[in-house]
């Protein structure tokens, strides 16, 4: 049996065959294609960066690299939490489990506030001069 409904204005075919299966093949990979692009464009966008900067020398390039890698990890890490908090927050909100679902939205905002302390710690540290000196507690 094929029942074919819509995600995002994506058209999908749900296909039971057998035991039960959510999506084929080819709805799969509709669905990551554009996760597949953004990635792609991400370092492209590193790459780039590098290639304006490589007639400045090899210090510019170094450390244009090392900023790029750390933005794409930043970029990904949030995009990670923010979609595991709305795959969590969406089974709560199905279960009509509205309470649970507002207590998600508690994590983050805890979450955002312990991600801006850090980078503020981290920040004051590096204007200070003490960023050399970083032990660990």
């Amino acid at each position: 049996m094929v029942k074919t409904i819509y995600i995002g204005g994506i058209k999908l075919e749900r296909i039971y065959i057998g035991k039960k299966r959510l999506f084929s093949n080819s709805d799969l990979f509709k669905l990551f294609l554009p996760l597949i692009i953004e990635q792609f464009l991400e370092y492209l966008v590193g790459l780039v960066d590098s290639i304006m900067v490589a007639s400045v020398g090899e210090a510019a390039v170094s450390g244009v690299s090392l900023v790029d890698f750390v933005m794409a990890l930043l970029i990904s890490l949030f995009a990670a939490l923010a979609t595991g908090g709305a795959v969590v927050a969406g089974q709560y909100m199905g279960k009509k489990q509205m309470k649970e679902s507002k207590g998600m939205f508690g994590t983050w905002v805890a979450m955002f506030i312990d991600w801006i302390v850090k980078a503020s710690i981290f920040t004051y540290r590096y204007i200070s001069g003490r960023w050399t000196k970083f032990h660990a507690i």
